[in-house]
């Protein structure tokens, strides 16, 4: 990704794993760190959807 480019995740195209998840749902947060070869860690929260939800 270029230099202050947009990484942009959907439930069409991007897939997060969660290694042995804690109980989530619908409407809970949950935090994760993105890591680069050449940047720092990005620290993000994400909404937990249910299947077939749009983001508002």
């Amino acid at each position: 990704m270029p230099a202050r480019g947009e990484l942009a995740m959907s439930p069409e195209d991007a897939d997060l794993m969660i290694a042995a998840p804690p109980p989530l749902g619908p409407g809970q947060w949950v935090g994760f760190t993105l890591t680069f070869r050449h940047s720092p860690p990005l620290r993000l929260v994400a909404r937990i959807l249910p299947p077939g939800a749009r983001p508002h």
